[in-house]
């Protein structure tokens, strides 16, 4: 598949045009401290987890009932730690290893599509852009990519994308399918980045070549 320099460049520079759907906040409920997550969403046990944010780093937590591992920050209950329905977990959890995803593999990027969009980093190492605060820095490099759903609960195996540009705020990918997502975790290990992992929140995603350009803005803090 041949790109358009003409289409790809205004895609690239300009990755917002096609506004994410809203989705409905099942199983969170608002409280002084912020969002909290009450219940699982695959099998409906209660947990006692916040919804993280910029001042509440997430971390890997395991549905005791069902397995299911979240992304989220735990409670405290007076000055504790409280783990109502969850345990803790780790990046093994998050990532398992490649041999025992069986048939949850996820769609891959076209070479091609990895190559042209190296092709098309801009010279300069700065780029200005008025739909994200901060400078963007352009830069072509693997991730590794975890949908999460809306109460932070890890919906489908892990996908690799291309990071296309990253600002203090946030960042776009080039990732292999469409999304509807309401949150990316996001971990740098493949690029060698000094980048922490983080949760993204995506707010574009457009057809870019073969793959999608998803951008959004960062949450938090991911503490493995």
């Amino acid at each position: 598949m041949v790109w358009q320099a003409e289409r790809f460049y205004p895609l690239r520079l300009n990755p917002l045009d096609a506004p994410m759907k809203q989705l409905p906040t099942r199983n969170l409920r608002r409280s002084a401290k912020g969002g909290l997550i009450e219940h699982c969403g695959q099998c409906g046990a209660r947990v006692a987890l916040l919804q993280p944010s910029a001042v509440l780093d997430a971390s890997p937590w395991k549905c005791r009932t069902c397995g299911s591992i979240f992304l989220a920050t735990p409670e405290r209950r007076e000055g504790s730690l409280f783990r109502g329905g969850v345990i803790a977990a780790g990046y093994s959890d998050v990532f398992p290893p490649l041999e025992f995803s069986g048939d949850l593999r996820r769609a891959t990027l076209l070479h091609a599509d990895v190559m042209q969009l190296k092709r098309c980093m801009p010279p300069r190492s700065e780029v200005q852009h008025d739909l994200r605060q901060g400078v963007r820095h352009p830069i072509a490099a693997p991730v590794t990519v975890l949908s999460l759903e809306e109460d932070f609960r890890i919906l489908a195996a892990p996908a690799t994308a291309y990071t296309i540009d990253v600002s203090c705020g946030g960042l776009s990918l080039l990732h292999p399918e469409p999304t509807t997502a309401p949150y990316f975790a996001v971990d740098f290990s493949l690029a060698s980045l000094s980048i922490p992992p983080v949760i993204f929140r995506p707010k574009r995603c457009s057809r870019l070549g073969a793959a999608y350009a998803v951008a959004g803005e960062f949450v938090c803090r991911v503490n493995y």
